[in-house]
C-alpha cells in the first residue's frame, strides 16, 4: 500500500524492513476534495504530505492577486521547509488543484521515534 512512498524515501536513503513495518503506524491517509487548503499563509506548517494521487498548487498573494508558485503531483512530497523546520508562519498557501485521493501525513514525533527518516 505504501510502495510509492517507500520508493521515494529509498531514493534518499535505504529503507530498512523495520522502517517499512513501523512507518504506516505514523501515517494518516486522507481523501481530500479539490480546492482543499492544506496550508494557509500566516499559519505554521505542521505536516508533510505525500501525494499518492492528485495535484497540489502552491500560491501566494501579492496586491490582492494570487500568483502560482508551483504544482506538485503524484509521487511528490509537499512541505513548507521554511515554516516546518523553523516553526515560523508560512508566506504560501497550498491547495489541492485536483481531487487529492490519498495524502499521507506523518504525525508529530516521527523523526524522534524513527531516526532513519530524519534525513528524508
Amino acid at each position: 500500500m505504501y510502495t510509492q512512498l517507500f520508493n521515494l524515501i529509498a531514493d534518499i536513503q535505504p529503507v530498512s524492513a523495520a522502517l517499512q513495518e513501523a512507518l504506516p503506524s505514523f501515517l494518516i491517509r486522507e481523501k481530500l476534495p479539490k480546492k482543499t487548503l492544506l496550508l494557509r499563509e500566516s499559519k505554521v506548517c505542521d505536516r508533510l504530505y505525500f501525494i499518492e494521487k492528485g495535484m497540489v498548487r502552491a500560491f501566494y498573494r501579492h496586491d490582492g492577486q494570487e500568483t502560482t508558485d508551483w504544482f506538485m503531483q503524484e509521487g511528490d512530497l509537499i512541505i513548507s521547509v521554511y515554516s516546518f523546520y523553523l516553526q515560523k508562519p508560512s508566506f504560501e498557501n497550498y491547495r489541492t488543484a485536483r481531487r487529492l485521493y490519498v495524502g499521507l501525513n506523518p504525525l508529530p514525533g516521527l523523526a524522534e521515534d524513527l531516526p532513519a527518516v530524519s534525513g528524508v
